[in-house]
């Protein structure tokens, strides 16, 4: 009888066997801590972290251009990464350390532009400094509290994956307050904070400098005033020591606007037509001792081809940058009668040692930005056209040539309510009130923003002087400032 070949139920169950170690081994291959899917996917986190890393590079290297001295702002650079990147950005009671969220990774920016990664070491949220020893209540204003005041830095920290062991200042004694960390403080500074918790490899530390500016500052200067987050109180503050060869012509000076740069005074009244000046061939006209316009001082003056100067053009900003975009020029008589206020030859009698240059008073974008940043509105100007400006009393949502009772009225930093003299204030832009182009910006008596044309019979100067980039203030016990 011939017998049926065949395999065997061993051989069946080893041939099972060798399919299955085979199937683990590919499996591993695949899913392993070491697997090519595992591999894979740890190859494009990289790839996404480095890329995510690579934008905020970027953010941070565009803040840092915004400023003369390359540094890099806070508050700028959340700005920055905001508008143009598309991310989150949080400081550290208004400083340093930053917190970046780009592409759903977060990164810890250092004040000198270092970038690490947020997860890998522990981090610190919920950074205020308050007047409660157990670290809650509200974050209390800058430049307000008295020197020695007891106040205290608080905040949490954290370790994604991790625990915190211990928390340390360089500069006081920290208490773990129910998970609330709290450092006593007398003075403004900078504290340093050491951090070291046990992450998924192991000890990590963080050192994170905590900047204070919470008391009173005796001795400021341009970059002080800038970053002050309230502005209510020297914005407007009578500034003394400030000569040039037009000191008779105005009784004070007062604190206008500053950026990280400069400081800009503004004089506290009209000047008289005694001290206006005239422009290269022509006078200003008078129509009282107060009451100038620019009939004949425009004669002089081409249009935006007069000025040339860069910085004196970003004060202008918006409207030069619309120029240059649209390869426009404008030659229209309100351009001319700006080109005569913001004429630093014609306006250099009241230009003293201390200042860089002096102009015939404040642009649309200074006044805007020096307005908002003293009551926390969101004004804003923009160039319409080669006509002139337009603003906005609502963050750009709606724009508008004027604006009736924009201005407090009660605040004589930007409005002179009384009329003893003049009844409005030139502003050096130009207005793109409809197709008028002999149209300045002007503020008037009762606090509306509104244009005027340039030979009107009832507005007067109150000149602006920027200061130099190294001058410092000295704060005295009436409010007012020295001038060093």
């Amino acid at each position: 009888m011939k017998k049926d070949k065949g395999i065997t139920l061993i051989a069946l169950i080893v041939t099972i066997i060798v399919l299955l170690i085979l199937a683990g081994v590919s499996i591993a291959m695949l899913t392993g801590q070491n697997g090519i899917l595992t591999q894979a996917n740890n190859a494009k986190d990289e790839t996404e972290q480095a890329n995510a890393k690579e934008k905020v590079e970027s953010a941070v290297i565009a803040t840092m251009s915004q400023s003369k001295r390359g540094t890099l702002d806070a508050d700028k650079l959340v700005t920055e990464v905001t508008t143009n990147y598309g991310g989150q950005a949080e400081t550290t009671a208004g400083g340093f350390p930053v917190t970046v969220t780009i592409d759903g990774k977060s990164f810890i920016v250092s004040e000198d532009g270092t970038i690490e990664s947020a997860g890998a070491k522990p981090q610190i949220t919920d950074v205020k400094i308050v007047t409660n020893s157990d670290g809650t209540g509200e974050d209390v204003p800058d430049n307000q509290s008295a020197e020695n005041t007891v106040l205290y830095i608080s905040f949490k920290t954290s370790l994604e994956n991790g625990t915190i062991n211990s928390v340390n200042c360089d500069n006081g004694t920290v208490e773990n307050k129910n998970g609330i960390y709290v450092t006593k403080i007398t003075g403004n500074g900078t504290y340093t904070f050491t951090i070291i918790g046990t992450g998924e490899n192991g000890s990590v530390t963080s050192t994170i400098p905590i900047k204070v500016n919470k008391y009173e500052t005796k001795i400021v200067n341009a970059s002080d005033i800038a970053s002050m987050s309230d502005k209510s109180k020297i914005y407007g503050a009578t500034v003394n020591g400030y000569t040039c060869t037009n000191s008779a012509g105005v009784n004070n000076w007062k604190i206008f606007y500053a950026d990280e740069n400069n400081i800009y005074l503004i004089a506290d009244d009209y000047i008289h037509y005694d001290y206006c000046p005239p422009s290269a061939t022509q006078k200003i006209s008078k129509h009282s001792d107060y009451k100038l316009s620019m009939n004949d001082v425009v004669k002089d003056y081409t249009g935006s081809a007069s000025i040339t100067d860069t910085k004196i053009q970003n004060l202008n900003k918006s409207y030069f940058e619309y120029l240059k975009t649209n390869a426009k020029t404008s030659t229209n008589d309100n351009m001319k009668a700006v080109g005569y206020m913001t004429d630093t030859n014609v306006w250099k009698v009241f230009a003293g040692e201390k200042a860089e240059y002096a102009i015939g008073g404040p642009t649309i974008e200074m006044l805007m930005k020096s307005y908002s940043q003293k009551y926390g509105v969101n004004y804003q100007a923009r160039a319409k056209d080669a006509v002139g400006y337009e603003i906005s009393k609502d963050g750009g949502a709606n724009w508008a040539s004027s604006y009736s009772g924009m201005l407090k009225k009660e605040d004589s930093l930007y409005v002179i309510s009384s009329t003893a003299k003049a009844n409005a204030m030139w502003v050096a832009s130009p207005c793109a009130y409809d197709t008028y182009t002999g149209n300045v910006v002007y503020v008037y008596c009762g606090g509306s923003v509104d244009d005027y044309h340039y030979s009107a019979y009832d507005v007067g100067f109150r000149p602006l002087v920027s200061l130099k980039s190294d001058i410092q203030l000295q704060k005295n016990a009436d409010g007012t400032y020295t001038i060093l």
